[in-house]
Formats: C-alpha cells, sequence, structure tokens
C-alpha cells in the first residue's frame, strides 16, 4: 500500500482533461469516472512518525548491536528503523 494526495491526483486528471479530451470526448467520461473511484477509496488516518535515527533518544555506539533508545520510558536497544510514540526529532 502507499498513500498518494488523493486532492493532487484529481486535479492532475482535470488538467489533462481539459488538454485532451476536445479531441476525445469519450476520455472525459472515462477520466469522470477515475476522479469517482478516487472519491470511493477511503481515507488514511496517517500520523507522521520519527524514526529511531532521527530521534533525539537515539544512540548508536559501539556498544549497542543496532542502538540504545535513551528515552526513559523505553530505554532498550533498537533497530535505527524502529519508531514509537514517544519519538521527538532532531532539532
Amino acid at each position: 500500500m502507499r498513500l498518494i494526495d488523493a486532492n493532487t491526483a484529481e486535479n492532475i486528471i482535470w488538467k489533462r482533461s481539459e488538454e485532451t479530451c476536445d479531441n476525445y470526448p469519450k476520455l472525459s467520461g472515462a477520466l469522470a469516472a477515475a476522479i469517482g473511484l478516487l472519491d470511493k477509496c477511503p481515507t488514511i488516518d496517517a500520523v507522521p512518525v520519527v524514526r529511531c535515527e532521527k530521534c533525539k533518544y537515539w544512540k548508536n555506539d559501539s556498544i549497542h548491536i543496532y542502538g540504545m533508545c535513551q528515552n526513559p520510558n523505553i530505554g532498550s536497544v533498537k533497530m535505527d528503523t524502529d519508531f514509537c510514540s514517544y519519538g521527538e526529532k532532531l532539532n
């Protein structure tokens, strides 16, 4: 699965429609149908996450095989691609 900006996709389709549909009238209906399908797709309530490697609590040293989270609520060995609800971006 990949997240897309459906509004931008619709704008691109409408722009393409304006550029080409005068010459291809049937294409107008197909593009309108595509927009209708986009409108029916579920909206994902995605939230941004901070991966460990970009978190202020992350410490990568030679002692730990992966890295160490220095947040007192976590405090365990983590991989740099992990994330948690305590993650805070580096400044």
